[in-house]
């Protein structure tokens, strides 16, 4: 498999779109990106993924750029849809979204769409993703065995898993948790085991629960993943939360000093430690 994408300065969109692209074929696809314009042989040759350039977003023939009259999206959404991730990635990763404005609209329309300055804006960038997109745009073939490659497949692989773990989890979810109302709040209970990451996906179920019910949750009780407790969390600053009295405690591992999770010991009743914790 061949990637031909933009030479000239990197940027988030195209090189998370090879990662992805890196990992989505198997171990024993070679492939190989190479960092120039695009022939238009290879436009027409379906075994070659052209990626935010070509002016074309053709999926069938594996051409994803966006700067085209008419074009939606980014190349790296462009490229999520095609695998059909687009709509489950936008819900699981916030910085889809932000990555797709930042790419389309640039920094300062970005800054404003989040009500925030263009200094505070720059602030937050990661010098993590500065130094790889340098290193990428230094390279005008990146092939299997350089360092880079390895990398790059294996952050696209880290990003596909968590995604096939997030979709099972959400088909899991709605069997393994109950909403109970504690005290006028309610409450969400999780049955997944504390050694198989008991958060993954909760936030999203609360969110689409939200959404059909038009209720909130308050609160979520889920095993704790660092003991055979439970975990108490406030969500969203719920203004009727606060876990402080169950400071010292001693049915209580741990309980944060701004009061928004608690930690249980094991054999104790979540629910009447919660009641505790609602004004």
């Amino acid at each position: 498999m061949k990637i031909v994408t933009h030479k000239g300065g990197a940027h988030r969109d195209e090189f998370v779109a090879c990662c992805l692209l890196l990992a989505s074929v198997s171990d024993s696809v070679q492939s190989v990106i190479e960092r120039r314009d695009p022939t238009p042989e290879e436009l027409e040759d379906v075994n070659t993924y052209v990626v935010d350039v070509g002016e074309r977003h053709e999926p069938a023939k594996n051409n994803f750029d966006h700067h085209q009259q008419g074009a939606v999206g980014c190349a790296l959404t462009m490229v999520l849809d095609h695998l059909g991730l687009l709509e489950l990635a936008r819900s699981t990763f916030a910085w889809i979204d932000f990555s797709e404005s930042l790419d389309c609209r640039g920094p300062y329309a970005t800054a404003a769409k989040l009500g925030i300055s263009k200094e505070a804006f720059f602030q937050t960038l990661s010098p993590v993703e500065a130094q790889m997109l340098q290193l990428f745009e230094q390279e005008k073939i990146i092939h299997p065995g350089m360092a880079l490659y390895i990398l790059m497949r294996q952050l696209g692989a880290g990003w596909l898993r968590y995604l096939e773990d997030m979709e099972k989890r959400l088909a899991l979810l709605p069997s393994r948790t109950e909403i109970i109302d504690v005290n006028g709040v309610n409450t969400m209970v999780v049955d997944i085991d504390g050694k198989d990451n008991p958060v993954l996906g909760l936030e999203q179920f609360c969110q689409a629960y939200e959404k059909e019910h038009g209720s909130k949750i308050g609160i979520t009780i889920t095993r704790d993943d660092r003991g055979d407790g439970y975990a108490l969390f406030r969500r969203e600053d719920h203004p009727r939360v606060d876990f402080r009295p169950l400071t010292g405690r001693p049915d209580m591992v741990f309980v944060h000093t701004l009061g928004f999770m608690g930690k249980t010991k094991a054999g104790v009743d979540p629910i009447e430690l919660v009641k505790l914790g609602i004004k």
